[in-house]
């Protein structure tokens, strides 16, 4: 995949966000641009950067509604540090990224973990949590139940996301529907 992009529409709220996916030179490059109205009008743009084996690197997040941002960065091996440098041991051990208001976060263990026809893996994520943008470990489980279904679970949440050939969500029952893609 040298470039798709894809959208999806809200479906608990208004909202529409549009994922450009590219290969760079080191690896994958997801760049997102997300509008919601979810405790009013908020719009945000992040960019996720992974190595070519689709471990997570970095982290920005932009509110451009003046919310403030985030910049996390990992060493793809389960350490996290703040772009300033300052250490995140509370997120030791977390290997992907889920940013709460997307499903492009999902394609991130999908990849990576290249899991079999019902096969299972348990992760840990760094969860940033929207819209305050605060960040903790969660465990998260991914099965892979179909050709191209996986099921999500993290602690009492479980969802069944079909995926297109790119391991990109198509739905995420009751949150996201995929738009369109080109």
């Amino acid at each position: 995949m040298d470039e798709r992009d894809v959208f999806w529409s809200a479906l608990r709220w208004v909202g529409l966000e549009h994922l450009r996916v590219r290969a760079d030179g080191s690896g994958v490059v997801l760049d997102g641009l997300a509008i919601a109205v979810r405790e009013g009008p908020q719009r945000v743009a992040y960019q996720i950067r992974c190595d070519a084996s689709w471990a997570t690197r970095a982290l920005e997040v932009r509110r451009l509604d003046g919310g403030g941002g985030l910049v996390l960065q990992s060493d793809g091996a389960g350490h996290w540090r703040l772009a300033g440098g300052a250490a995140l041991p509370a997120l030791d051990g977390c290997t992907d990224v889920d940013f709460a208001l997307t499903p492009a976060t999902n394609t991130l263990p999908i990849r990576r973990l290249g899991l079999a026809p019902y096969q299972a893996a348990e992760i840990s994520a760094a969860y940033v949590e929207f819209p305050s943008l605060r960040v903790r470990a969660a465990s998260q489980r991914y099965t892979r139940v179909g050709d191209r279904v996986y099921r999500y679970e993290s602690a009492t949440f479980r969802a069944d996301l079909p995926v297109d050939e790119f391991g990109l969500v198509l739905d995420y029952p009751g949150v996201w529907k995929r738009a369109e893609s080109a």
